[in-house]
């Protein structure tokens, strides 16, 4: 394939002086990062997301130090069976986390194992905290399809739910009976982490589940009961977004609408706190593929992203969008002309904060996970939100999926933004603003 008007984008670090790197291994969308006063802890798929050969050495549980991002330790990567871990928690000192050989651990801050329990499927995503009744809980959910909250001292079950089409194990079941119908019809049920908002008013948070089954489920934080379902009777994508109002919050979802193809026609459906949906827009014709992940707003509405746009949304609904795409020329045999074609990769994500540049005002950070004319790169973009205008485009190593982080990693009182690669390594970059100006 002859290509045009292709150059590499400039480097991350031309702009953002590199503070370090370190090798870790692979991380994924759901790959979140915890902070102690002196340390990073941030999971890892290793050199594989599938482990076939069930060893991947380099899979388990990083400790960096935050000045120096030397690897300090690792921990929860024993030889055998599959240790990926994407999602961390830490609470009162001790870190909460699954893996995907279907264990749920507590540990210390050096991988002390404090309890460990067997889990009904793989964890895939980061387990969430939540107070009821004076009681703290830690909630987790596996693939197959339960989700499970726990005490956080001794790991006791509090309550538990099943999906009605759950077939993995319970507690009690002989593990060694291998249940096909689980293993291979029902094990994407729960993917990716909760949003939790109060959408009972009891003043407790509550859970809302986008599961991969297609069904979202809400339930209640106090005792798991199932308070609603939405069925979209179609595919969903990831992305779920929450704006909040008097009378929120508000869900949006987009669904894949089957139409003889893989994905079909997709909408954004808007859906109130009771389950019942209030609008959909078809979504592809007027805004091209979906994001992974939103990006709350302090005053309530909240980012969608795409392919190459950038959509507002409040209670529910699309109030305003701007485009932040590039594009390039590309010859090839199914074009009788160079066709100008999107550099922006599918499935962009959100970095973690909105923040203050000074002239710029209120900024974010969206990451390509590639380059469509540099297939094995990705590339962030600084867009200001103000001036609705992108103000870098940056190649980075590698390609990227893990939603990057910007925080004051190393005290000195300078943004830097962390970001995972394909490439294993984890960057640390400083922004050059201050901390102060971040707002979210």
């Amino acid at each position: 394939m002859e290509k045009h008007d292709v150059s590499q984008l400039p480097a991350m670090e031309t702009e953002f002086p590199l503070l370090w790197k370190v090798p870790i291994g692979l991380t994924s969308f759901r790959t979140n990062i915890c902070f102690t006063d002196n340390e990073i802890l941030i999971g890892s798929n290793g050199e594989n997301f599938y482990d076939y050969w069930i060893n991947d050495p380099n899979s388990g549980v990083n400790v960096i130090d935050r000045k120096s991002g030397k690897l300090k330790c690792r921990f929860a990567d024993e030889p055998l069976g599959d240790m990926d871990v994407n999602g961390l928690l830490l609470y009162k000192g001790k870190l909460y986390f699954g893996n995907d050989n279907e264990e749920f651990l507590c540990t210390d801050l050096k991988g002390k194992i404090l309890w460990r329990q067997l889990a009904s499927g793989d964890i895939e995503h980061e387990p969430v905290l939540l107070r009821a009744r004076g009681r703290d809980m830690v909630v987790y959910a596996s693939e197959l399809g339960e989700v499970k909250a726990v005490d956080p001292a001794t790991g006791r079950t509090c309550w538990n739910y099943y999906t009605p089409d759950f077939s993995g194990f319970k507690t009690g079941d002989n593990r060694a009976i291998f249940k096909v119908k689980a293993f291979f019809s029902n094990s994407h049920s729960f993917f990716t982490k909760p949003l939790l908002a109060d959408f009972n008013r009891d003043g407790i948070l509550d859970l809302l589940y986008n599961a991969v089954d297609g069904n979202i489920y809400v339930l209640s934080g106090e005792n798991g009961k199932l308070l609603w379902k939405y069925n979209s009777k179609s595919r969903l994508g990831f992305m779920t977004s929450l704006t909040s109002s008097s009378d929120g919050p508000w869900i949006n979802v987009i669904e894949y609408r089957d139409i003889g193809d893989r994905y079909g026609m997709a909408y954004l459906v808007s859906i109130d706190r009771f389950g019942k949906k209030i609008d959909e827009e078809p979504w592809s014709k007027q805004f091209n593929a979906v994001g992974l992940n939103s990006l709350s707003l302090p005053d309530g509405r909240s980012l969608i992203n795409n392919v190459d746009s950038i959509i507002i949304v409040e209670k529910g609904m699309p109030v305003a969008s701007f485009y932040h795409g590039i594009n390039f020329k590309e010859t090839a045999v199914e074009y009788t002309e160079p066709a100008v074609l999107n550099r922006n990769g599918d499935d962009p994500v959100f970095a973690s904060e909105v923040f203050v540049i000074p002239g710029q005002g209120r900024c974010v950070v969206v990451l390509n996970q590639y380059d469509r004319a540099n297939w094995s790169h990705g590339f962030i973009e600084l867009i200001s939100l103000d001036s609705q205008k992108v103000i870098k485009r940056l190649s980075l190593a590698a390609r990227a999926e893990m939603p990057p982080v910007i925080k004051d990693v190393n005290g000195d009182g300078s943004l830097d933004i962390l970001v995972g690669c394909h490439d294993e390594m984890l960057y640390c970059f400083d922004l050059k603003v201050k901390s102060s100006e971040s707002i979210k």
